[in-house]
């Protein structure tokens, strides 16, 4: 009876431990990139209905085909394996990269393009709901873009890479009051850029929305245009960093509402074998 109990109240902690990651993990997700939150700044959306693949980190790209895969890379800040991701380019692959201004600067020197960061975009006539989106022009076969929190970059050697650009209406945002001040810059501004490396190239968009899922509709055929057929890899290494974020994409990647209910039952199982042991 003692030797029961024993092997019971360690067995309970475990479960308590189990269960409450379990319900941890099925709260939604609000960490921004990631493919587990269904949320604005989210990239569930890119994951389900273009039938994305998640890779936890760039080293694992060594695996893949380079022609045949265009990779998706969306960050708030730091590069992980420059040099897996430059590989990957030069073997023929298709990057598209967005995200925060610290990370776009220091991807575009990765690729040896100095850049600074000027100010955030805004346009008087082709904003969106005056929400930090605005409709950009550019020379892509593929159309349009709209951009949530665009900026402009102040680039050394690379403007005639620049496929995507601001309207005349638009301005950089110095102070950040979301109006236009008379000492602020006015006029059409690069918002974007696609560098051939190797047999490959990179799109970059300085914007820290594009695909996620608040703009990814009007955004869509563009996508789809750009990347010609083949299969969408999403970066996830920098979301992969929080071991709970980490857990839920394997959840989730596994059908998560199914793999939760198996892991209860099989909890659940468990109780009722020690429980007999009474």
């Amino acid at each position: 009876m003692l030797l029961a109990k024993s092997r019971v109240i360690p067995l309970s902690t475990l479960i308590a431990v189990i269960a409450g990651l379990l319900v941890i993990t099925s709260l939604p997700s609000d960490l921004p990139y990631s493919a587990a939150n269904s949320g604005a700044g989210g990239l569930h959306r890119l994951y389900e209905e273009l039938g994305a693949r998640v890779l936890y980190s760039l080293k694992d790209l060594s695996g893949y085909d380079a022609a045949g895969y265009a990779l998706i890379v969306a960050r708030r800040g730091g590069l992980e394996n420059m040099v897996g991701l430059k590989s990957f380019v030069e073997r023929g692959g298709l990057v598209i990269a967005y995200g925060s201004p610290d990370y776009i600067v220091g991807l575009l020197r990765g690729l040896g393009v100095n850049a600074t960061f000027k100010g955030y975009v805004r346009d008087v006539m082709f904003g969106v709901d005056n929400q930090g989106y605005i409709v950009v022009n550019t020379t892509s076969r593929c159309g349009n873009i709209v951009l949530g929190n665009p900026y402009t970059l102040e680039l050394e050697g690379a403007l005639e890479n620049s496929f995507a650009h601001s309207s005349m209406f638009s301005y950089v945002d110095l102070n950040g009051n979301g109006f236009y001040d008379l000492e602020e810059p006015l006029g059409q501004f690069p918002l974007g850029v696609s560098i051939t490396s190797g047999n490959g190239h990179v799109i970059i968009v300085f914007a820290k929305n594009f695909l996620d899922n608040s703009v990814l509709d009007p955004n869509k055929q563009f996508l789809k245009c750009t990347v010609e057929g083949r299969p969408v890899l999403i970066d996830q290494s920098e979301v992969a960093g929080n071991p709970l974020e980490l857990l839920r994409l394997v959840l989730y990647k596994q059908d998560g509402h199914a793999y939760i209910t198996l892991m209860l039952a099989f909890i659940l199982a468990l109780v009722a074998y020690f429980a007999s042991w009474k």
